[in-house]
């Protein structure tokens, strides 16, 4: 039984050599022949370690306190504090039934200040605006049924109506409505030119996606395009960024689209140009050997890439950053995701330490990592 499953794991992997032996070779033109022999193997090897410099103990770290309980998203108020719902901090716990309190923490002394709202934080971007979510439902996920309050960090909250058929982007921290149903709706039944918007700040205008019908190419067809405050349309040579994933970069005023490590990331400035970040060669040979995967996020620097290995692969996961000097390794916890400050230095990642996959975790949490404590921004 043993020997058959042996047999079996060593013909799976002799079928995988090959595979990746026939595209590197011959679909990309050899572009990754010299990590081949890599594929396999748990550990990084020669070969993957000539791709990156290990800078894990370049930048400064520091884990987010364990004093709070976190129930809420955690986001940056600006360069140097924290804001998110707890039910704990010193001094206090929540009663049972009793709303969590949003407070605001220096993560550079630890020190909070409770801001007064209660609710759970469902965003807050670079200007300090805000909507937190009092959940007043009998079921858990009744949205319509909780108080949705909205605000500047420091002065009252309003309450709004939850609204079916929207989305929340980050960067607005207000509902905007979907637009035309172009996904779920029988595509005869749409009406001519049917679309969907993505509002972006005030005075940059929206993205708008057409969804039209190509009669010569007799296929359906989504163009993309910003919409200038004037009037004016430029088309985009992009599919629709997923909301949860288009970000606004105060540091660079563009906008950000983060992808997987199969696909380029994307900038958006606000004449329209568009820029792509494609994963460096190391992470895209990982997602297509099933080593490891990830996704990338705009900063100050250079893209970041958080990466997370596949079982067994754990050594080769960690955030990886884009950087003058080449790709920078500063960090071998397992990459989930990156919340980027204001100034596009200091990062927010959630790192799982060790084996993810291990019956017993290791070190996790939050990491505080400030990218401009070294090099040409400290």
């Amino acid at each position: 039984m043993n020997f058959i499953s042996n047999a079996s794991a060593f013909a799976s992997k002799t079928y995988l050599v090959i595979s990746l032996f026939f595209l590197s070779h011959y679909v990309w033109g050899g572009d990754f022949d010299e990590l081949l022999s890599s594929a396999d193997s748990d550990d990084l090897t020669p070969q993957e370690k000539a791709h990156f410099i290990d800078a894990r103990d370049r930048f400064p770290k520091k884990w987010l306190s364990e004093k709070f309980k976190y129930v809420s998203y955690v986001r940056w108020l600006d360069n140097t504090h924290l804001v998110f719902s707890t039910i704990k901090y010193p001094g206090w716990v929540a009663k049972e039934g009793e709303d969590p309190r949003v407070i605001s923490v220096n993560v550079d002394t630890d020190e909070f200040v409770d801001l007064g709202y209660r609710g759970e934080l469902e965003c807050l971007n670079h200007k300090g605006e805000l909507m937190i979510r009092l959940r007043r439902a009998n079921m858990h996920n009744d949205s319509a049924n909780d108080h949705w309050l909205i605000g500047l960090v420091g002065h009252p909250l309003q309450q709004i109506e939850w609204k079916r058929g929207h989305f929340l982007p980050q960067y607005t921290c207000r509902f905007a409505p979907y637009g035309d149903p172009i996904y779920t709706t029988p595509l005869m039944e749409l009406p001519p030119n049917a679309k969907r918007l993505i509002p972006l700040l005030p005075g940059h205008g929206v993205l708008k996606e057409t969804f039209i019908f190509d009669f010569q190419a007799r296929t359906y067809k989504h163009p993309v395009a910003l919409i200038k405050p004037d009037g004016k349309s430029i088309s985009l040579p992009i599919r629709r960024p997923l909301s949860e994933n288009f970000e606004y970069q105060p540091w660079s005023n563009n906008y950000f689209v983060s992808r997987p490590t199969n696909d380029s990331c994307i900038s958006i400035d606000l004449n329209g140009e568009v820029s792509r970040h494609p994963p460096p060669k190391l992470l895209r040979f990982w997602d297509l050997s099933i080593n490891a995967t990830g996704g990338g996020f705009g900063t100050r620097i250079g893209t970041l890439w958080a990466i997370k290995g596949k079982r067994g692969k754990w050594r080769k996961q960690g955030l990886y950053l884009e950087s003058v000097e080449g790709l920078l390794r500063i960090e071998d916890g397992s990459g989930y995701d990156a919340n980027i400050s204001p100034n596009g230095c200091r990062v927010l990642a959630s790192i799982q330490k060790g084996d993810p996959w291990a019956r017993e975790l290791a070190k996790g949490g939050a990491m505080i990592i400030d990218l401009c404590k070294w090099g040409e921004f400290e």
